[in-house]
């Protein structure tokens, strides 16, 4: 009985060894072909809100469930974002609420994808994609668009304004509403 006890440990032995050869070459054969590189953010922040004070007056207010910051580039991805704007004066200017943001930092540039809520005192947009140039002042929205003033509502693709809706350009428009001659210009 000890003989067939000392030859099972032996056998044991010796499988534990190939066992640990075995994963110890597969490991390091593994380590050598894999290449690691950071691909993920360099900042994560969950519900997140962020206040921008220009002395002591609001210039923005931003709230997010998630923020994603990545420094190059210079990145940020935000999730289920709420954000009001103000003027100088710090009277509330507008309002976007949307899915998803992506803001390149550099070129000041925000794309606002899924359910884009874009509200200022000239009118409402609803659409599911916007970008704006901020710099430049420019909004497209290439997709289907809802603009809503007062009672009126137009609907149309492409559109092209300013930040405050103040000229609005849309292809293939449908409105609903009653027209003031003032804002007609044929």
């Amino acid at each position: 009985m000890i003989k067939s006890f000392k030859n099972f440990l032996h056998i044991l032995v010796i499988i534990s060894t190939l066992c640990f050869t075995f994963v110890s070459c597969t490991n390091e054969r593994d380590s050598k072909d894999e290449i690691i590189t950071n691909a993920g953010p360099e900042e994560y922040i969950e519900g997140i809100e962020v206040y921008n004070l220009i002395g002591k007056v609001y210039d923005y207010k931003l709230n997010a469930e998630v923020v994603k910051n990545y420094y190059s580039p210079k990145l940020t991805i935000a999730y289920k974002v709420k954000l009001d704007s103000y003027d100088k004066e710090g009277k509330h200017d507008s309002y976007i609420e949307c899915d998803s943001a992506y803001v390149e930092n550099d070129a000041d540039l925000i794309k606002a994808y899924g359910h884009v809520y874009f509200e200022t005192p000239n009118g409402i947009v609803k659409t599911d994609y916007i970008f704006w140039d901020k710099p430049n002042d420019k909004v497209f929205a290439p997709n289907r668009v809802v603009l809503k003033r007062g009672d009126n509502e137009i609907t149309g693709y492409n559109l092209r304004t300013d930040s405050k809706f103040r000229i609005t350009n849309m292809d293939n428009v449908k409105a609903k509403g009653t027209v003031d001659e003032k804002n007609i210009n044929l």
